[in-house]
């Protein structure tokens, strides 16, 4: 798709829409139950362990609703080389399940796929994934009930991510995707001061949110740094800066589940009360559908922001010296940066004048005309 289709439509794309998945390159030291019973993972369940089964809608990417089966298990699916037996769709929607309840409403349930004993998880013990587990499609409604920023959740708990995926996954990652997971971050450095982090006085943080995470009510330690952060409270994947208003304590699990959520799909409607409060942010910005901050917006719009791209290809505020590398790793941010503003700048100008100033700087309308297939 040309980029200009992509500006002109990118309101349309769903809130939590990502950019593609990249290959995976690694694979990490997961626990093997070869000969071991494994109860069907990667499928909801209700609380009793019975297998509930999502109707999904006409365009296939989401659930309308619920059907509670009279089953546990599909003995028909063998464990794979791991020992591990997931759920298949194919399998889930066979027309030979018993239908207990065709409007099912009720907690969610999931084994995890890594846990040693098998225990039944409330579901929000998982973090999302947006890629999917089909067999797992969530309504809008429950994905805001569960806080998960895709339809779908991820087949390991929250404890068995940090256990065998992150505390593994940077001594793994290559060096191009350090630069990916990173570009955003060295492309902040070169954005003008007001739209940086400021500094904020940690105790008066702590102090307004009476020495507990905002999310779950846990009594936190301020000495103790590494059992919390400090979460932008509208995303800085947005481009919200961190200031004395925008910063709320979290707990880390907390904050590894909100990532870089918006408010209204994380908090539930009393606590985004409670946070505008606190915080002093409009209630009507907390609900709203997340969008990139509009001084962000402004800037790309400005004729400062050609220079401003001019310094961030030459590397000006760094120590890179391989003009082939800092080329790649630009164009890289640059990509992401209009992958952004498709999706979260829901006004069609701002899209196409910041389009118009990209398509016009030296160092990114190369990369604009390949982009857009000749059509620029």
């Amino acid at each position: 798709m040309s980029i200009l289709k992509q500006l002109a439509i990118g309101a349309q794309e769903p809130w939590g829409a990502r950019m593609s998945k990249r290959k995976r390159k690694h694979a990490n030291n997961y626990p093997n139950f070869i000969g071991q019973h494994r109860e069907l993972h990667s499928c909801l369940r209700n609380k009793d362990g019975f297998i509930v089964r999502p109707i999904k809608n006409s365009n296939g990417a989401g659930a309308i609703r619920y059907e509670l089966l009279n089953i546990k298990d599909i003995p028909d699916i063998k464990p794979n080389k791991f020992g591990r037996r997931a759920l298949n769709v194919k399998a889930l929607n066979d027309c030979s399940h018993e239908v207990l309840d065709s409007d099912w409403n009720g907690p969610l349930y999931k084994y995890c796929t890594h846990c040693d004993n098998q225990e039944l998880l409330s579901l929000d013990m998982f973090t999302s994934n947006n890629h999917g587990y089909k067999s797992c499609l969530l309504t809008e409604q429950d994905a805001k009930r569960y806080h998960l920023k895709g339809h779908s959740s991820q087949p390991f708990c929250m404890d068995c991510k940090k256990k065998y995926v992150n505390s593994t996954g940077n001594k793994k990652r290559t060096r191009e995707q350090f630069v990916e997971s990173s570009a955003l971050s060295r492309y902040r450095t070169f954005m003008p001061e007001d739209l940086k982090d400021k500094k904020f006085n940690l105790q008066k943080v702590f102090d307004k949110f009476e020495h507990k995470c905002f999310k779950c009510n846990k009594e936190l330690c301020i000495e103790n740094r590494k059992t919390y952060q400090i979460d932008h409270t509208l995303p800085a994947s947005l481009f919200w800066n961190m200031d004395d208003n925008n910063c709320t304590l979290l707990c880390n699990d907390c904050n590894q589940a909100k990532s870089d959520q918006w408010p209204s799909m994380f908090y539930t409607e009393s606590k985004l009360k409670e946070i505008s409060k606190l915080t002093g942010i409009e209630l009507s910005t907390l609900k709203n559908q997340p969008h990139i901050n509009p001084a962000y917006i402004e800037f790309c719009k400005h004729v400062d922001f050609s220079q401003h791209l001019d310094d961030f290809y030459q590397g000006r505020k760094g120590r890179r010296k391989n003009k082939a590398t800092i080329k790649l790793n630009c164009d890289h941010t640059v990509k992401k940066l209009i992958d952004k503003i498709s999706k979260f700048s829901h006004n069609i100008e701002d899209r196409r004048q910041i389009f118009l100033n990209l398509s016009r700087n030296e160092n990114t309308k190369l990369l604009v005309k390949e982009m857009n297939n000749g059509l620029f």
